[in-house]
Order: structure tokens, then C-alpha cells, then sequence
């Protein structure tokens, strides 16, 4: 038969065409498309699914399995919720002491109402007790002698210190006083608190004479010294002390104030003290 001619109606339907060879002359063909090469993993480097052990079979489960595929058992399970603390609850001592202070507060607002008056008006009155310290009551207690190491001859003897006159007085044999010692005896024991001494009255006399500066004083009974520095006046000069059971006392001129020349007056070579008193009290046996 004729391959022409032919003979299948439906080939009536299309018209017979060729591939063409290539592009027409003068176009460039296309550029090849590049190839995605797709690489498959090897099944050596593919990562093995985890897995689980079951808690009841120990078989061996995928770890996405919630149960056992041997057992049935429970494999996964999800954190129980956490149940609310409970409620405080009050105590049958608690709730007493509730009930206590409601009818304490409602017992307190009818007193006030009752009563009347204005509840800042109340007055509180409160009784105490007040102790009062009586200071210490000091005593003259005058030694019953005083010697010196060094006296002007005459009435200028230590003995003027302790005669309650203050317009005699003891004197240096013109030494200047430096050096010079006094000692006061008791007959009894003494506790004494302070000393008070005092220079010459009369102001040419006073700075005429040579007057005491620095001075140390020592009992018998402790041992302590006591020293200082009186001032360049004649005023009463007090010196704080505290014995227990003195039965004499030295006080030593350390260093003094110069004499000075008064109008055409010269001034004297010698220390001069009026007197020295001592306060405090009588020792207990």
C-alpha cells in the first residue's frame, strides 16, 4: 500500500510537519541549562533514628513512640500538673486570739463612748522613784606637824603652813626652793581628796619672793606621785589627790617662779609658801 496515500480518516486531522535542523542562520543557540546533580547519601552516613527502651520489656522503641510496640506499655509520659498549694487555714489558737482582740477593740470604743470626754483628754498618771546622789562631804584635815628640808632661820619655819594664817609664812634658806621637800605627818589615817595651797597674801611680798612652779607629791600608803604646775598667782590653787590611808605626804618644789624686783625693792633669794590645806576624810579602820 501507499504510504501517500491516505487511507486513516483521523489522519485527515493533521497537517504532517518536520523538525527543523537547527536555528536559522545568524541566531545563536540557546545556552545549555545547567544540571542540578541531586547526591544521595550512602546509607553508611545516614543517622540511625534514636531510640528508647521500654520501662517494662526494655524493647527497643523509636523515640517519637509514646507506647511500646511489644508490650503496649507506656513509654513517654507528659509532667503531672502541679496541685495549687493549700489554702492557709487558721488554727483554733488563732482564731481565739481573733476573737480576743474583736471584743477587746469594741470593749475599748463603748468605754470611750460611755465615759465621754475626748479620748486625747485621758491622762495617765505614773508614780516613780528618784534616787539623789548626795555629794561628798570633804573635811579639813589638818596634819598634826610639817618639817622641812630646808628653813629660812627665824619665824619662817614649815610649821606656818599648817597654823590656819595666812599671813605667815614658810621660807627657803635662800636657796631659791629648788629641791626643797616639805612632809606631812598624821596622828590617824587619812583618806585625802585634795590639796589647796596657798601663796602670800600681800603682792610686794609675793613677788619679791621666789614662788613654787612644778611640784610632785608621794604618799605612804600607795604608790602613786602626783605632779603638776600651779600658777604664778596668789590666789587659792587646788590640787585633785586621791589616798586611802595616809599617814604622810611629801611635796617637793620642782621648779619655781623668779623672784622680782619691786619699785627700788630688790628681790629675795628664797621660796615662800603661806599655807596648804588638806580636805578629804578620816580613814575607816
Amino acid at each position: 500500500m501507499d504510504r501517500d496515500t491516505p487511507n486513516d480518516p483521523f489522519e485527515d486531522l493533521f497537517e504532517p510537519f518536520e523538525l527543523d535542523e537547527g536555528p536559522p542562520p545568524g541566531v545563536e543557540p540557546p545556552p545549555p541549562v545547567a544540571r542540578r546533580e541531586v547526591q544521595h547519601q550512602s546509607p553508611a552516613t545516614r543517622q540511625p533514628p534514636s531510640t528508647v527502651s521500654c520501662p517494662s520489656c526494655a524493647a527497643s522503641n523509636p523515640s517519637t513512640n509514646r507506647h511500646c510496640e511489644s508490650c503496649g506499655a507506656r513509654i513517654q509520659s507528659s509532667p503531672l500538673p502541679v496541685a495549687p498549694p493549700p489554702a492557709a487555714r487558721m488554727t483554733p489558737g488563732g482564731r481565739a486570739l481573733g476573737v480576743l482582740l474583736g471584743v477587746l477593740v469594741v470593749v475599748f470604743i463603748g468605754s470611750r463612748f460611755i465615759g465621754g470626754g475626748d479620748p486625747a483628754a485621758a491622762t495617765t498618771t505614773t508614780s516613780s522613784t528618784s534616787s539623789t546622789t548626795q555629794p561628798l562631804t570633804l573635811s579639813l584635815i589638818q596634819p598634826a606637824t610639817a618639817t622641812a628640808s630646808s628653813e629660812l632661820p627665824g619665824d619662817f619655819g614649815a610649821s606656818n603652813l599648817i597654823d590656819g594664817d595666812r599671813t605667815r609664812e614658810w621660807q627657803s634658806a635662800g636657796d631659791e626652793g629648788v629641791g626643797a621637800e616639805i612632809t606631812f605627818v598624821w596622828t590617824d589615817p587619812v583618806a585625802i581628796s585634795e590639796i589647796r595651797i596657798y601663796n602670800i597674801v600681800d603682792e610686794t611680798r609675793f613677788k619679791r619672793n621666789f614662788r613654787i612652779k612644778d611640784f610632785s607629791i608621794t604618799v605612804n600608803d600607795i604608790a602613786l606621785e602626783t605632779s603638776g604646775t600651779l600658777t604664778n598667782t596668789n590666789d587659792e590653787q587646788r590640787i585633785s589627790i586621791a589616798t586611802l590611808k595616809t599617814t604622810e605626804l611629801k611635796l617637793k618644789v620642782l621648779s619655781t617662779y623668779p623672784a622680782e624686783a619691786v619699785g627700788t625693792a630688790t628681790p629675795y633669794n628664797e621660796i615662800a609658801i603661806a599655807e596648804v590645806e588638806f580636805y578629804g576624810r578620816v580613814a575607816t579602820p
